[in-house]
C-alpha cells in the first residue's frame, strides 16, 4: 500500500519546476470546460447553418405500398368473377417539392443561422481571452505573493540581526 501511495505522489511531482506564464495559459486553455462547451457550440451552429441551407434545395419523397386481399372485390360482374383481378395491389408514388417563393423566409433563416455561427466563434474568442486574463491575474498574484514572502523573510532576518546586536 505504501508503494502505491508513494508512487502516486512522485508521479504528481514530476514537474521540473514552476510553470511559466505561457505553460499555464496553455494548460488552462486545454483543460477549461467552458471553452470546450463553446467550441462545441460552434459546431452546432455550423450544422444549423447547413440545415438552413437545405431549405433552398428541392425535397424528394417516395412512398411504396403493398396490400394483399384474400378475396378480391368484384365490381359490376354478376357471375362473381372479374377478369384480371389480383389479390396483390402495389402502390408507388413520388413527389418533388421546390419552393419557388417563400416571402424571403428561407434566405432570412439562412442569414440568421450564418450570424449564429459568427456569434458562436466570437463567444469562443471571448472565453479564450477571459481564460487568459484569469490565468495572468492568478499568475501575477502568485508572483506578488512570493515577493511579499521574500520581503517578509528579509525583514525577519533583519530583526533577528538587530536582536543579536542588541544582546
Amino acid at each position: 500500500l505504501w508503494g502505491i501511495l508513494s508512487a502516486g505522489t512522485t508521479w504528481a511531482q514530476e514537474s521540473e519546476g514552476p510553470l511559466t506564464l505561457e505553460e499555464s495559459i496553455g494548460i488552462a486553455l486545454d483543460r477549461n470546460l467552458s471553452l470546450q462547451i463553446t467550441t462545441a457550440g460552434v459546431v452546432g451552429s455550423e450544422f444549423r447553418q447547413k440545415s438552413a441551407m437545405t431549405q433552398f434545395f428541392p425535397t424528394w419523397t417516395g412512398q411504396y405500398g403493398y396490400v394483399r386481399y384474400n378475396n378480391p372485390a368484384t365490381i359490376g360482374s354478376s357471375s362473381g368473377k372479374s377478369p384480371n383481378l389480383t389479390n396483390d395491389t402495389y402502390a408507388f408514388s413520388t413527389t418533388v417539392n421546390q419552393p419557388l417563393f417563400a416571402g424571403g423566409s428561407i434566405s432570412a433563416n439562412y442569414r440568421s443561422e450564418s450570424l449564429g455561427v459568427d456569434i458562436s466563434k466570437t463567444n469562443v474568442e471571448t472565453v479564450k481571452r477571459n481564460i487568459v486574463l484569469q490565468v495572468r491575474q492568478g499568475y501575477f498574484n502568485i508572483l506578488a505573493a512570493q515577493k511579499v514572502l521574500e520581503v517578509a523573510v528579509q525583514a525577519v532576518k533583519q530583526f533577528e540581526a538587530q536582536l543579536e546586536v542588541a544582546q
